[in-house]
């Protein structure tokens, strides 16, 4: 409990109600969705040879949220964010309006599918070099965490899934299942 409690929460947090918020989303998403796609990550590329590709989009587009926009204590990417970027439509609004920078986030990741789906590669079909902004590099078995991150700001490629706290949490949890 101590583990996890250093891990996610200390004096600042607890004395900042938006960074306590903040804190408990993420914890919330590593218990839910990041500790496991991490885990899966680790496992796939363990027993495949094909090469695995991990991203994170990293963009709240408030248009395609609609009303419920509002009601968000939170207003960052949530799960399935990217659909939006695949369909121009939202479960909450249809063709919201996309400003430049999130055009080429669309343009970026539309591209990685797109290669990927052709390919099996989401730089694209030459291999000396890529499609994207930055190379997208696959997971192997000394960092499967390794992803890339569509933003609005510079699609990049990064060593850590979620700074590394997904991978920390599990860590955690492993320890104290065997103890």
């Amino acid at each position: 409990q101590s583990d996890l409690r250093s891990l996610y929460v200390n004096d600042e947090i607890l004395n900042d109600k938006d960074k306590l918020m903040r804190t408990i989303a993420n914890l919330v998403s590593d218990y839910y969705m990041n500790a496991g796609t991490l885990e899966l990550c680790r496992k796939t590329v363990a027993k495949q040879d094909e090469p695995a590709f991990l991203y994170v989009v990293d963009h709240y587009c408030s248009k395609a949220m609609g009303l419920m926009d509002r009601m968000l204590p939170i207003k960052d990417t949530t799960h399935a964010c990217e659909l939006v970027n695949l369909f121009k439509r939202s479960s909450f609004t249809a063709n919201p309006t996309l400003d430049d920078g999130e055009k080429a986030l669309v343009d970026t990741f539309t591209t990685a599918l797109t290669n990927f789906a052709k390919f099996g590669n989401p730089n694209g079909g030459d291999q000396s070099k890529t499609d994207l902004p930055s190379e997208w590099i696959p997971l192997d078995e000394t960092n499967c965490g390794r992803n890339f991150v569509f933003n609005t700001t510079g699609s990049h490629m990064t060593e850590e899934f979620f700074e590394g706290r997904p991978a920390k949490y599990i860590e955690i949890m492993n320890k104290h299942q065997s103890s």
